[in-house]
């Protein structure tokens, strides 16, 4: 059977950011924050303590995780923790994280949540991966106790790309490259690694859709649509992930001729999104195109040093 430890096994060079945890506190609950609702200042009782994270997830954490009108990825999760305990237990945990930075007078308790509803969530994990069912249920656990770690660096002895070893995991024909929760893993490594040297890189362990062209599994068109979540499309993080690699993927020996190809690439992308016309939609794609020249200049950045 699959242990809580095996899918807490961090790569040997774990990927952390350079930002404190005042800063991510400052972004995620300040007035202009992406916390949208503050819930009434008392600890509700303990047979309803999970009614009020439920309720604090859907109205002070889904709505300020995408502009578009249209889908809410953390929302649609909701569904999915209908049938999928692990994910209920993630949603619970994630939301008792938040409430810890939000209601400091009564940070113990909400702290004593967060750590109970995570263990429940990583040991549901394991259960469904061992018995092999509910993969799209364990993807979308892995991508919401990826966010808890991400806001939680400081305060957690393990690397929150740990969660990516889902990935690993099951099966790789469960495994659809462009659905959001895959999205989502994706991104946090492939944006991740490009803070990295060279030789840190060589030193690191490497997942293994990180070895694959799992862009080939996507249509051209999907592939170029614009994440609601993300902001960026499936075909410029894989090609982001390509520049990363440059210095030590099979391509190094012509690095100079492949960057070329690469840029080529990136300036003929044309990233789209499925929103109607609005600012929503405009939003979305200012996004996606600063990520693309974003991209342009680290490329150059990879090649030239």
């Amino acid at each position: 059977m699959l242990t809580v430890e095996a899918l807490q096994i961090c790569s040997r060079s774990p990927t952390r950011s350079v930002r404190s945890r005042d800063s991510i506190s400052s972004q995620e609950t300040g007035p202009a924050s992406l916390i949208k609702y503050f819930p009434p200042s008392m600890v509700p009782a303990a047979g309803d303590m999970e009614n009020f994270l439920i309720d604090f997830y859907v109205r002070g954490i889904c709505p300020g995780r995408t502009v578009a009108s249209q889908t809410n990825v953390y929302t649609s999760l909701l569904q999915v923790a209908d049938t999928c305990l692990s994910t209920r237990y993630a949603i619970l945990s994630l939301s008792a994280s938040y409430l810890c930075e939000q209601m400091p007078k009564d940070k113990d308790t909400y702290h004593q949540a967060e750590l109970y509803y995570s263990t429940q969530a990583l040991q549901a994990l394991a259960s469904q991966i061992s018995d092999g069912h509910h993969y799209n249920g364990a993807l979308a656990t892995s991508m919401l106790l990826m966010h808890h770690g991400l806001i939680n660096q400081d305060d957690s002895l393990m690397c929150w790309s740990c969660h990516a070893n889902v990935l690993d995991a099951i099966p790789p024909e469960a495994i659809t490259h462009n659905s959001d929760t895959v999205m989502f893993l994706h991104a946090q490594l492939i944006l991740a690694r490009t803070a990295r040297t060279s030789h840190q890189l060589s030193n690191t362990r490497q997942h293994a859709f990180e070895t694959t062209n799992w862009l080939a599994s996507i249509s051209p068109s999907e592939s170029s649509r614009t994440s609601t979540t993300l902001g960026v499309s499936p075909q410029l993080l894989f090609l982001i992930s390509s520049i990363t690699s440059l210095p030590t993927g099979p391509y190094r020996l012509n690095k100079l001729m492949y960057a070329q190809a690469q840029e080529k690439q990136l300036q003929d992308l044309k990233q789209w999104s499925s929103e109607p016309d609005g600012p929503e939609k405009e939003i979305l794609l200012a996004t996606a195109e600063a990520f693309r020249l974003a991209a342009l200049i680290y490329l150059r950045c990879r090649v030239y040093g």
